[in-house]
């Protein structure tokens, strides 16, 4: 997505008889709508004074556009303050939007269709090559697929998902210019508003893609199909927020699988069906939707501090103990009633006060749930490998980790790691969540792909003066 800019006119649907100049702009800091007259409609009061409904805040769910050149564009959720000048010539309101639709008229927050692109999606893919070498063996002649084709396809509750690919381009009578394109594609059962399909059908994919590669990725175009359109009605183009600007150059496959890349998963290695990965993916994620979202937090931020991104982390590895993969009890029921009623007998064999011994039974009762170091054990030794490669490098891991979080949670706390400890202990916890949870979504391997990693063997090389070196153990 590059930086969009369009004079025209602009209306309510409701009151298109009402029209007035502005600019739509879209940038980094998000889409914006400036018009030179007052959005809502003015309306003659009894004693003659103009008034201009709505003279403070103006919240439009729709409004309608056209451009100079006469693209149609429709705004979703339009709210700005409004001004009263004297004349009445003289009004500019600025008015944010939450998504420009461009490419069309339509009435209501509602699509029937997605499509999506990434930065690293056409790498991650792999599709064919758009050059055909078997076709012919001529140095002068060059056969080019054009078509679109499809690579997977999963059903997911409510609709179904494609991964596609094809080519895009120019040609003149003196250049031809192609590039091949790759795209999640979402056909939906029922119309869903635009945030719907952003939360539910393109969030997971994004970070699906960011967790397989372990890099940033950017969403770089999405487009809807409203529902009121005909089928053969082109997308139109949505900006919003997320939506970034696609690097200068696309990220080659080369770049995923180089010696020091991070990467875990690809479609081409995943050891399991695509389509099978996907709807085990969207399932997983409904269930790990917070420590997905905590272990993500800085690949998409643009700058965190070390506290913070270690936090993420351990957040991250914490929150996957609350999964019925593991158990929160310390022992089983029976064992710790056991143990509680032996010291209450031993409390009461020794005198202490009836009032005391009750209290403490309570206390004891409700307490058999595993200290926080214990949790992170049972998830790090559940990433196979690659848990036994941290443990045996740095066998205190769990009960460090779990310190240092208590100081980066709690002000005043004593912390034991100094800022580059730190960096690599966060480092450890971003591979053991990404393995965890890309086994549990069925990818072969992963915790042995994650240990033959050089930078993950670098990282767990780095968690102690004693930590031994794991080149080689995959």
């Amino acid at each position: 997505m590059d930086v969009y800019s369009a004079e025209g006119v602009w209306w309510r649907p409701e009151a298109s008889q009402h029209r007035v100049p502005g600019t739509l702009t879209s940038d980094e800091d998000g889409v914006q709508l400036v018009v030179y007259g007052p959005l809502g409609p003015s309306i003659p009061s009894k004693v003659g004074v103009v008034k201009i409904e709505g003279s403070e805040w103006v919240a439009t769910p729709v409004v309608h556009g056209r451009t100079r050149d006469g693209v149609d564009i429709t705004l979703l959720d339009v709210g700005g303050l409004m001004s009263l000048p004297v004349p009445a010539a003289e009004v500019r309101e600025t008015h944010t939007v939450s998504v420009a639709c461009i490419g069309g008229h339509f009435g209501e927050d509602a699509f029937i269709e997605a499509r999506a692109e990434f930065d690293w999606l056409d790498a991650w893919l792999d599709p064919p090559s758009i050059v055909d070498d078997n076709v012919t063996g001529s140095r002068d002649e060059t056969i080019v697929r054009v078509g679109r084709s499809e690579l997977a396809r999963a059903e997911i509750v409510g609709g179904t998902l494609r991964l596609i690919t094809g080519v895009a381009g120019r040609e003149g009578p003196s250049a031809i210019h192609l590039d091949r394109w790759s795209a999640v594609s979402i056909d939906l059962n029922e119309p869903q508003p635009w945030q719907t399909i952003l939360d539910s059908w393109i969030r997971p994919f994004h970070d699906l893609l960011t967790i397989s590669i372990g890099r940033p990725v950017r969403l770089t175009e999405l487009r809807l199909r409203p529902a009121d359109a005909g089928p053969r009605a082109p997308l139109c183009d949505a900006r919003f927020g997320v939506v970034q600007a696609q690097r200068k150059a696309s990220p080659s496959q080369q770049a995923l699988l180089n010696y020091s890349a991070p990467t875990l998963v690809t479609r081409r290695d995943a050891g399991v069906p695509l389509e099978e990965l996907l709807t085990a993916w969207y399932e997983l994620w409904l269930q790990e939707r917070e420590a997905i979202m905590h272990l993500l937090a800085p690949f998409h931020a643009s700058f965190m501090y070390s506290q913070h991104k270690f936090g993420a982390a351990f957040q991250a590895v914490e929150a996957l103990h609350h999964t019925p993969r593991f158990t929160g009890r310390e022992m089983d029921r029976r064992s710790h009633q056991e143990r509680v009623a032996a010291i209450v007998r031993a409390a009461q064999a020794a005198g202490v006060e009836d009032d005391t011994v009750a209290w403490a039974e309570r206390v004891l009762r409700s307490r058999n749930d595993k200290p926080l170091t214990q949790k992170i054990e049972d998830v790090v030794r559940s990433a196979g490998a690659c848990g036994d490669a941290v443990l045996k490098a740095a066998p205190t891991f769990p009960s460090t980790v779990a310190g240092e979080r208590a100081g980066v949670s709690h002000p005043g706390v004593g912390r034991s790691l100094d800022a580059a400890d730190r960096y690599w202990h966060g480092e450890v916890l971003t591979w053991i969540a990404r393995t965890v949870l890309l086994a549990a979504a069925g990818v072969n391997d992963v915790d042995r792909r994650t240990v033959a990693r050089a930078a993950f063997q670098h990282a767990v090389e780095q968690l102690g003066p004693t930590a031994e070196s794991v080149s080689g153990s995959g």
